[in-house]
């Protein structure tokens, strides 16, 4: 029986080794593309018409922009949101 199992356990480290050279030879085989020099970081332009919303008060203005396009009532669910949460958004 303990032969057995020393056989079971041998044969299933032999398949984990040629499983791993098996990926190891395809990775090899794929041709990889390289990164660009310099990522584009530009800002992407922006076709939609924005509102100004001042999240704070006149004082102490915290302005933020949404879509003029939004429609009611979502537009006021969003605005809603955005007082409640001014502090990450403005």
């Amino acid at each position: 029986m303990r032969l057995s199992m020393q056989n079971s356990i041998v044969n299933m480290a032999e398949f984990m080794h040629a499983s791993a050279e098996e990926q190891e030879e395809s990775l090899h085989d794929e041709e990889l593309e390289s990164a660009p020099a310099a990522l584009d970081d530009s800002l992407p332009k922006v076709e939609d018409p924005l509102q100004e919303i001042n999240l704070s008060t006149e004082d102490d203005p915290r302005p933020t922009f949404i879509s003029a396009l939004l429609e009611e009532p979502l537009k006021g669910e969003i605005v809603a949101l955005l007082h409640d949460f001014r502090d990450c958004f403005a």
